[in-house]
């Protein structure tokens, strides 16, 4: 089993283990039930745009402070340029320029509040949490050499890659069944050890995070 395919089903375990871990705490019930529409953003650097796109999340939140969350996500290609040489004549400058395809990723959170969660008129919830899944890719995206010379040092194949992180936010609700989350977090991308001739799509990045959050509360 290659790398790929062994982290494709380490995530594929965790979700599953994540998935039953909610049915047996009732997680479908309806009293508790959260629902996030929102827009993200990628700081990517390094000779790439930052990413902008937009999620949905499902999970659950009660008195307590431990809560759970699945992300999923659709973030919009980043611009690329960066200087090579190239690969048949190491003194010929070659500029790589590009976009980069669209990608989904899923991710399962766990989150911690840092405060009672047990006063109903709560206004502010911060709160810290941890995070893993997975991202891949369904389009190649552009690239472009300046001269027309095949770089040295070219822009990956790659279309997936597990990911992990942390972050903190907070949650600021305007009522009971309504409020917001905005929320920022560091991913980093388990990939191997990187070659010093490929430019990869995706790095390890900060993003930030703002979201409408809905609340159910009654169990009908």
């Amino acid at each position: 089993m290659n790398k790929k395919n062994l982290l494709l089903s380490i995530s594929l375990v965790i979700f599953v283990a994540a998935g039953a871990q909610y049915k047996k705490a009732s997680f479908l019930n309806k009293t508790g039930r959260i629902y996030d529409i929102g827009a993200t953003m990628r700081v990517l650097g390094n000779e790439r745009s930052s990413a902008f796109g937009f999620f949905l999340s499902y999970g659950k939140e009660g008195e307590k402070r431990i809560h759970h969350w699945y992300d999923t996500e659709v973030v919009l290609g980043s611009d690329f340029r960066y200087t090579t040489v190239s690969s048949y004549n190491a003194n010929t400058p070659v500029v790589v320029s590009g976009k980069t395809g669209s990608d989904i990723s899923i991710r399962y959170n766990w989150g911690y509040f840092l405060t009672d969660q047990s006063d109903a008129e709560t206004k502010f919830a911060p709160f810290v949490n941890l995070a893993l899944g997975y991202t891949g890719s369904w389009g190649y995206g552009t690239v472009s050499f300046s001269p027309d010379e095949y770089p040295e040092k070219n822009v990956e194949t790659q279309t997936s890659a597990f990911v992990y992180g942390g972050g903190a936010g907070i949650v600021y609700r305007f009522s009971d069944l309504v409020g917001i989350r905005l929320s920022a977090a560091y991913y980093g991308i388990l990939d191997g050890k990187p070659s010093s001739t490929v430019f990869p799509k995706l790095v390890n990045h900060p993003a930030v995070n703002f979201a409408l959050r809905f609340k159910m509360n009654r169990g009908d």
